[in-house]
């Protein structure tokens, strides 16, 4: 697919930014960062996008950080857990 034709149009009509239907979190490290505004060029205006980034966090603690908002979220909504490249050299098997 072309990304150009998924991408809307930058101009938005007014009425259309005030209802949000469907919410997305997207929470993860430092590889997250402009996630959100990337998918709100991209997607249709009714999408509420949230992003909560943690530089150099690990999962555990990318997990954590949100999950009183990630509860928050309707049966329709999404959340994007981004993470574990911190992970991958550390030795965790001690945990849990």
């Amino acid at each position: 697919m072309n990304y150009y034709k998924l991408c809307r149009s930058p101009f938005l009509n007014a009425s259309k930014t005030k209802q949000t239907n469907q919410q997305i979190v997207i929470v993860g490290d430092s590889h997250v960062r402009n996630s959100a505004a990337e998918l709100k060029h991209c997607l249709d205006p009714t999408f509420a996008i949230s992003s909560f980034i943690k530089p150099g966090a690990g999962m555990e603690d990318i997990i954590n950080s949100a999950r009183e908002d990630i509860n928050k979220l309707k049966h329709d909504d999404v959340a994007v857990n981004w993470g574990g490249s911190n992970d991958i050299g550390k030795n965790n098997s001690k945990k849990h």
